[in-house]
């Protein structure tokens, strides 16, 4: 055999680990082609975005279940026109990894089956066809450090949704000072040990006034697999900044707005295709500011000196709260049992003119929220790193 076989990782894997490797694409069928050909005309008319996204097979929302994976593709948070025929090649690939699953689970009856991620459009039509079969399954992963490792049953793991299992074990284990400790250490170094001193020239640095107030406004990275998907009130990221900064314009206050772009939309080797500077230019005014994400500004200096903290799901939010700051959510969070967490939009827009009008009182019990948060880091995750 040809050693160029074993630079493929799966051949690797083989190789040395002498496990048994069983190709799904011996499973596929023909005809995963034409069922898609068949099944997307409409009428005689190729598919709509809109079709794309609320398309069907075998009972499966295949739609919705291969969207994360369009986005991620193009580094995008938000769907456009443009990407359409890549949504449809990636649907024609659903119906293949449909049939392909359940064809191996017909010829190999499974009591679980263990997933890595599970956040991909494989790994999620190949999990709904657990959920159809009633077939117990587990996702698994990296978490904090390279030597770390988390794992759900019946749920995407690094969506970090553990509060019932905290509620049922909490009685479990303590949370004294040493805990305490430990977890402030860790929550520190989120921020690279960032040394909350009073930067008198910040709000110089924005264009404001020194008795000026502001909120700050908290983007995630729109292509994270973490966010893609996790809308609560808004379809997407974006639409979240732009109806904030609109309302926040319209609000009688002189309580400002501070659009802090994410870091990561130029830091990482590919970096994002929708940046947030895009959607800020018309949005700028007296009332609402813009840091990008290329600023020397940091955002710890602008939590430090807010009076309250807009996110979508960014672990700032949990940041913000152990600082006693004032926090609301908009979209799914590993945090949402803390802070304010606005079910409709109605009510997100009372809560902003609260806050701006200084009657939001909320009191997070910090105690509880730390008891928690070191289940989740410290306890929930597997580690051999201390």
């Amino acid at each position: 055999v040809s050693q160029s076989r074993y630079v493929h990782g799966y051949w690797h894997v083989e190789r040395e680990s002498g496990l048994k490797m069983d190709r799904m694409s011996a499973y596929v069928q023909d005809s995963a082609s034409s069922i898609f050909e068949e099944l997307s005309n409409k009428n005689g008319e190729s598919l709509t975005l809109e079709d794309c996204q609320k398309f069907t097979f075998q009972g499966m929302p295949l739609g919705e279940l291969v969207r994360v994976s369009v986005l991620r593709f193009f580094y995008s948070g938000v769907l456009k026109q443009e990407y359409i025929q890549v949504y449809k090649r990636y649907l024609k690939e659903g119906v293949r990894c449909a049939l392909l699953f359940n064809n191996y689970l017909d010829a190999h009856h499974k009591d679980l089956v263990i997933f890595w991620n599970g956040a991909g459009f494989m790994d999620r039509v190949a999990m709904e066809v657990c959920r159809m079969r009633k077939i117990p399954f587990i996702t698994q992963e990296s978490f904090w450090g390279n030597s770390s490792w988390i794992y759900a049953k019946n749920k995407i793991a690094i969506h970090l949704d553990y509060f019932e299992e905290y509620e049922r074990d909490k009685e479990k284990f303590s949370f004294g000072a040493t805990e305490n400790e430990k977890l402030e250490n860790l929550v520190k170094s989120f921020s690279g040990n960032h040394d909350f001193e009073a930067k008198p020239n910040i709000k110089e640095l924005l264009g404001m006034n020194s008795h000026d107030q502001f909120v700050v406004l908290y983007t995630n990275m729109n292509f994270d697999t973490y966010v893609l998907g996790r809308d609560k009130l808004f379809t997407n990221m974006f639409e979240w900044i732009e109806h904030t900064c609109n309302y926040w314009n319209e609000l009688e206050t002189n309580v400002k707005l501070v659009v802090r772009a994410h870091p990561g939309e130029l830091k990482f080797l590919t970096p994002s295709s929708d940046f947030v500077r895009n959607i800020m230019t018309s949005l700028v005014g007296k009332k609402a500011f813009f840091v990008d994400s290329d600023s020397a500004i940091s955002s710890y200096d602008l939590l430090d000196q807010s009076c309250g903290v807009l996110v979508y799901s960014s672990t700032m939010g949990v940041e913000a709260m152990m600082l006693n700051k004032l926090v609301i959510s908009s979209g799914t969070s590993f945090y949402k049992e803390f802070g304010l967490h606005p079910k409709s939009k109605s009510e997100y827009n009372f809560l902003l003119k609260n806050l701006v009008e200084g009657t939001l009182n909320v009191n997070v019990d910090l105690n509880s929220l730390k008891h928690y948060l070191y289940y989740l880091y410290f306890l929930r995750q597997y580690r051999d790193w201390e």
